[in-house]
């Protein structure tokens, strides 16, 4: 229980400052799940700046990445053998999603380092 709590706090004040202070992105939130996550997954509000993001991050100390391998539809072995499949929710998340550190030991303060930085980036 103690690593599932303090993780849950994690994603809870990503979610808090999120909502607050970066309104333009997208996340997911479930008011009747307990969330454990091993990663914060957020929408940026475009690809210029999920990629500006995920390149500038890192140089700042903050380990972010794509999430998963994108659209199924994107893949070179689907389209080869499928043809090209436009998956509207898919391939918003292929162009626009990255992830954030989700870790028992974070404290508030670092999740506000982290979302500040975001936020910095985003202007």
């Amino acid at each position: 229980g103690d690593v599932r709590y303090k993780r849950n706090k994690v994603y809870e004040r990503y979610v808090e400052r999120f909502t607050k202070d970066l309104p333009d992105f997208e996340i997911q939130h479930s008011e009747d799940s307990v969330v454990v996550p091993i990663s914060f997954a957020a929408l940026a509000p475009s690809r210029q700046m999920r990629d500006h993001i995920g390149f500038t991050l890192p140089s700042k100390g903050i380990e972010t990445r794509p999430l998963g391998g994108g659209s199924i539809g994107r893949q070179p072995f689907w389209y080869r053998k499928y043809g090209k499949a436009k998956l509207e929710v898919a391939d918003k998340i292929h162009v626009r999603s990255f992830l954030l550190p989700v870790n028992q030991n974070m404290t508030e303060d670092d999740v506000d380092v982290i979302v500040d930085t975001v936020k910095e980036l985003a202007c």
